[in-house]
């Protein structure tokens, strides 16, 4: 194909081989033709169009997960897929046409792909009653103090955040637990042995009377804004892309 085309479409590093800037756009250019054609055919056998929502594993478990079931419902002809991604590589797959819609925290704008806020995600330190041992609920600094805390250890942002937190709470502060999801976090929690700091929308899973949640000017530091992310190119030349793009953007709207 370099022949073909005059140009140098890949060159080797070391003992990789590498696609050029000329070699990124022939792919992009292909990847979306054939895109195009694999849903030309969907549609002419009338099969259902193939999608995919990609998000970081929390979002997908708790944002997108309980309310799927409307989109489906909604767009009969697509068929979904979900990708658990983080954020550099939703950005990635998007520019180049590899996944159709992502959520990610707010971000500065990106050229060549649009965004619409979902609305602000906000935390909770969840205590399960069973440690209080019939005590009154502690304050987020006696919980952080003194009682067990499962917590997510990683290299992102809310890791980082959170341990900023706990640090300016407790200088020696240590968690009871390390995971390396939340999702594994709340599982944790619900071995009614640890805390944590949760999602409010993870806390909706807990059974009433069972847990104490506790939300202070402490845990605002991660309250983060979600948007879905897209790439316009997509939305103008697959079936189907803006009407799933109008049901997700109604369908994973955080009402608070």
């Amino acid at each position: 194909m370099s022949e073909f085309f005059g140009s140098e479409l890949a060159e080797r590093r070391g003992r990789t081989l590498r696609l050029t800037e000329r070699g990124s756009l022939l792919a992009k250019l292909s990847r979306e033709f054939l895109q195009q054609l694999e849903d030309y055919d969907a549609t002419c056998r009338g099969q259902h169009v193939d999608y995919t929502i990609g998000g970081g594993d929390s979002l997908i478990q708790w944002l997108v997960m309980p309310h799927i079931a409307n989109v489906v419902d909604a767009l009969p002809s697509i068929r979904l897929s979900t990708a658990s991604l983080n954020t550099r590589d939703i950005i990635e797959k998007i520019t180049d046409c590899r996944l159709d819609i992502g959520l990610v925290r707010k971000m500065a704008p990106i050229p060549g792909l649009s965004s619409a806020s979902l609305g602000s995600m906000k935390y909770c330190l969840v205590v399960p009653r069973s440690l209080l041992a019939g005590h009154v609920a502690p304050t987020i600094t006696r919980a952080f103090r003194e009682l067990p805390m499962a917590m997510q250890v990683s290299s992102g942002e809310f890791t980082a955040t959170l341990l900023s937190i706990a640090k300016n709470i407790t200088p020696d502060f240590r968690a009871a637990l390390s995971c390396q999801s939340l999702p594994q976090v709340l599982a944790a929690v619900k071995s009614r042995r640890f805390t944590a700091v949760l999602p409010e929308l993870a806390a909706q899973e807990l059974p009433e009377n069972t847990y104490e949640l506790l939300a202070g000017r402490e845990l605002t530091p991660l309250n983060r804004e979600i948007c879905l992310v897209w790439n316009p190119r997509v939305m103008n030349v697959r079936p189907h892309a803006n009407a799933l793009l109008a049901e997700c953007r109604n369908a994973f709207l955080i009402r608070s």
